[in-house]
């Protein structure tokens, strides 16, 4: 089965005109391990010594914030779009995802599309082929009739154990694999023509 990967991103707030991005963290599904064995990525950025943003989303993030100006040791950092694409390719390609940068994969997320795609893409040096469909836990949890659902309430319906959101990138880009093969392990019979994880590793 093809790979897909989940991308969280936490920023400095929701306007990526505005904003700046401050963590970026990502896992790769192969649909065969377990959640906990998935190779996972993870760096904070760089943004120098002065950094813009919103008052809500700054305090979201106290501990990322004084990681980030500590420069604590056993963290990754990334200074532009660029490093990040480099040390982010480099992962994929590694585990096989991809080939070369040439090729692109299959992302997924949360609002991936709207959200965190347009952060991306306004990032120095950040070219990044990804295919322009990606996989949002969104439309699997939604009611016809009712507002598509946030995170937390996919992870409710998917009846995940802990259904708080930690806003840290790995956290969420696990819950949303955590989503997607609850889904469709559970609801989508076809999926087991394509042999289906154990359920245990949900």
């Amino acid at each position: 089965m093809i790979p897909y990967v989940s991308i969280d991103l936490e920023t400095t707030g929701i306007n990526h005109d505005t904003c700046m991005l401050l963590e970026f963290g990502a896992v790769i599904d192969d649909w065969v391990r377990p959640i906990d064995k998935l190779p996972r990525f993870h760096c904070y950025m760089d943004n120098g010594p002065v950094i813009s943003g919103e008052p809500y989303a700054f305090s979201m993030h106290p501990t990322m914030l004084r990681r980030i100006a500590n420069r604590e040791e056993g963290y990754q950092y990334c200074k532009g779009g660029k490093a990040l694409k480099n040390s982010f390719l480099k992962f994929l390609i590694e585990h096989g995802v991809i080939k070369d940068e040439r090729e692109a994969f299959i992302p997924a997320g949360k609002n991936f599309g709207s959200f965190d795609r347009q952060f991306l893409n306004k990032l120095d040096g950040w070219n990044v082929k990804m295919h322009h469909r990606a996989i949002d836990p969104t439309m699997l949890f939604w009611i016809p009739g009712e507002v598509p659902p946030n995170l937390e309430e996919c992870k409710k319906r998917a009846g995940l154990s802990n259904t708080e959101v930690l806003h840290t990138a790995i956290d969420d880009a696990l819950d949303v694999v955590r989503c997607v093969r609850y889904y469709y392990t559970k609801f989508n019979p076809t999926y087991m023509y394509f042999g289906s994880p154990n359920p245990m590793h949900i």
